[in-house]
């Protein structure tokens, strides 16, 4: 029946029998398949010749269900996966190699649907109806309670063709390594049952589940990746991942034709939401070493408490056609760390709607202006976490010099303490704030708070100089607070 006599079977008493797997013979009794390790979908009569596969290949994905770890091994050629196979939640789809076994999809529908844990290896999956459409490999359109993807992973899997190569309504612990992508987007992570929906908010919060799904894309990791996506290569509201040594390419064709993303926004990279649009309730999301390409917008970072950008590059367009933004941040704090690009780019940074953004791209080679709304700010080196140095000394009754061993920085604050007991009888202090702009000659070192009448501060090589100014004994105490270092505003104020 299509096994070519590739397995073995146990002859037992007439039971049910699915026909594909285990089969009903002619009197009455039932082959059992028996399965040593690996399951091989040709013992299911799975063909790899390009014709109609969809209810063998759902046959033994059923008998991978009911199996711990269980390995479907597929043949070399192609195979037809004419309809959408649902339902599918433990198997381990595995090919021949990503140029060997080719699963095909001819239509408008998800061609492999999960509502648990799923992996696939070594193969391509590929829309063949000669236009965009469907999903390869996705969750339940519906926003019922079971429907969250777990543990799914996918590695040396290229995805070309569809509307999405991958839409999660909700999902955890899910992983992709070394695969391809060329959909009109790659990963989706969506916040409501409707693919085409991306504007919508998320009927429910954050981690809801009942009686409806809110929004939940927890903990992942999506490394090696090379998105070819027309529109957008990651996209949606995830929190926890971790996006390291990706590529994005090639989104750069005319929103005016965007079939997912609103017609308003240009393709896009990656492109982090949350669940709700303007909530900033999505964070610890993590981007490496990514390499951009012949995309107009590399990155959009939105509705995010805290975002991390490390070392990556972007490519910008010819110097005729630049293209249109290297980053945006929108409502969202971002570390942007060791990046860098060439070429031309109209916009380096956008920040918009209470978006803070510390980092700088460095590299283009011209353009790149930085667009800051009113409610937003940029600082091009990133705000060092405060730190304080403590130092102690005890001045003789000689007039006293003390020098506090730490070279100020351009650009940067800082607060210093002075106090201790003075002549041992009684206490002196007083608060200084430092601001360096360039050179002992750009020091400004205002009294903030507290009297000096038995000391002074001042600058010298850089390095702050505290001064006794009486004859008495004075046992000091100093702090030096480290506010911030190499801090400037990029934003330009016109007068109002």
């Amino acid at each position: 029946k299509g096994d070519a006599g590739a397995a073995r079977y146990l002859t037992v008493a007439s039971q049910a029998a699915d026909d594909y797997g285990d089969h009903t013979l002619a009197n009455g009794t039932v082959a059992v398949l028996q399965v040593d390790g690996d399951i091989f979908a040709e013992q299911f009569g799975v063909k790899s010749d390009g014709t109609a596969s969809a209810d063998t290949l759902e046959a033994v994905l059923s008998y991978a269900n009911n199996l711990a770890d269980a390995k479907v091994v597929l043949p070399k050629g192609n195979i037809l996966v004419e309809r959408s196979l649902t339902g599918l939640n433990g198997a381990i789809l595995v090919g021949q190699g990503i140029n060997a076994t080719v699963l095909q999809s001819n239509g408008d529908y998800t061609a492999f649907e999960f509502t648990g844990r799923f992996e696939a290896r070594d193969l391509t999956l590929q829309q063949i109806s000669g236009t965009f459409e469907g999903i390869g490999f996705g969750n339940k359109r519906t926003d019922t309670s079971d429907n969250q993807a777990t543990y799914t992973r996918f590695e040396r899997v290229s995805v070309t063709g569809f509307d999405f190569s991958w839409w999660y309504r909700a999902s955890i612990w899910c992983s992709w390594k070394d695969n391809y992508s060329k959909s009109l987007v790659g990963i989706r992570f969506a916040r409501n049952a409707d693919p085409y929906d991306v504007t919508s908010d998320a009927p429910a919060g954050w981690n809801q589940y009942q009686p409806t799904i809110g929004w939940f894309h927890n903990v992942g990791i999506i490394e090696n990746v090379n998105f070819e996506d027309d529109e957008c290569g990651v996209y949606g509201c995830a929190m926890g991942y971790t996006l390291i040594s990706n590529t994005t390419q090639s989104q750069n064709g005319d929103k005016a034709n965007h079939k997912i993303l609103p017609v308003t926004e240009d393709p896009t990279g990656i492109w982090l939401q949350s669940g709700a649009e303007g909530s900033r309730n999505a964070w610890s999301n993590s981007i490496t070493s990514n390499y951009s390409e012949v995309c107009f917008r590399p990155f959009k970072i939105q509705d995010q408490k805290s975002c991390t950008i490390t070392a990556g590059f972007m490519q910008g367009g010819a110097g005729a056609t630049p293209y249109p933004t290297a980053i945006e941040v929108d409502n969202s704090l971002c570390y942007i760390e060791s990046f860098t690009g060439q070429d031309f780019f109209d916009t380096r940074v956008i920040a918009k709607n209470n978006a803070t953004v510390y980092g700088k791209i460095e590299g283009l080679s011209t353009g790149g202006t930085v667009t800051i709304e009113d409610t937003s700010k940029l600082f091009e080196k990133r705000e060092y976490g405060t730190y304080i140095t403590g130092y102690q000394f005890t001045s003789g009754t000689a007039v006293d010099s003390y020098e506090i061993p730490v070279d100020l920085s351009n650009n940067s604050h800082y607060v210093l303490k002075v106090g201790g007991l003075y002549n041992g009888s009684s206490i002196r202090n007083a608060t200084f704030d430092v601001f360096r702009k360039a050179g002992d000659s750009l020091t400004s070192i205002e009294l903030s708070s507290g009297t000096t009448p038995n000391f002074n501060v001042t600058v010298s090589g850089g390095r702050l100089v505290v001064n006794k100014t009486g004859s008495f004994i004075f046992d000091f105490n100093v702090t030096l607070h480290q506010v911030s270092e190499s801090v400037s505003q990029s934003e330009v104020l016109t007068p109002i």
